[in-house]
């Protein structure tokens, strides 16, 4: 007996009405499932199309009839069905061989398909990493311009941060908050800042941690602007 495919065993419902049938497993002998009622035609091979889909294995025995199958008195039956060997497709069939000395392809697309995914989490967790990173820092950039008057307690913070011992944050006065003309001015430098370095509050932190270590240099900078 040769296998067929579930959509031969539709056509043959359809061509010859049989709209009984009987599933048993590979060995013949398991009945898997029925369908044994006066149920119209069209129903009748769409319930045998959603078992054989779901069914998992090699192939299966399809046994159909026109009428009910009956049994006699001996527990015979009585009625003459067709039977055909249904191949599984979407089914869990045997892999087949590899060829000496290489690996099979279902195993290589595999391990393709799970390095791809790896990437991808990776991707993932770097592009969450940096919309954190760029959030940070543009929200700093904002509340300093809205702030500025925070600038005047750099010298303090830095130095809690870094540790700079030259820095005497016991007796280094704190500024007080600018007046509305200085603040104008102060907003309007840190923009002039940003447009020519976006990484400016970094170039800042760099030159106040710079001028507490050279206190002497600050005042010769100034000299020459």
């Amino acid at each position: 007996m040769q296998y067929c495919k579930p959509e031969y065993i539709a056509e043959l419902q359809r061509d010859q009405e049989l709209k009984f049938w009987r599933i048993y497993d590979s060995s013949g002998k398991t009945e898997m499932n029925n369908q044994l009622q006066d149920i119209s035609l069209s129903n009748s091979i769409e319930l045998l199309q959603k078992d054989l889909e779901n069914t998992s294995g090699d192939y299966v025995i399809v046994k159909l009839y026109e009428k009910k199958p009956e049994r006699n008195s001996a527990g015979i039956a009585a009625t003459t069905g067709i039977s055909r060997k249904v191949s599984l497709q979407g089914g869990i069939s045997k892999a087949p061989a590899a060829y000496p000395g290489s690996a099979g392809l279902d195993l290589i697309l595999g391990l393709v398909e799970e390095k791809n995914k790896l990437n991808l989490e990776i991707l993932k967790l770097q592009l969450e990493q940096n919309q954190k990173e760029s959030s940070w820092k543009e929200q700093a950039i904002n509340l300093i311009r809205d702030k500025p008057e925070i600038l005047s307690m750099l010298p303090s913070l830095l130095s809690g941060i870094f540790g700079n011992k030259n820095v005497n944050t016991a007796s280094t006065p704190i500024a007080a908050p600018a007046t509305a003309p200085a603040q104008q001015r102060l907003k309007s430098t840190l923009d002039r800042f940003a447009a020519l370095d976006p990484e400016y509050i970094s170039t800042l932190e760099k030159m106040a941690a710079y001028f507490e270590e050279n206190p002497d240099k600050l005042p010769m900078m100034k000299a020459n602007l």
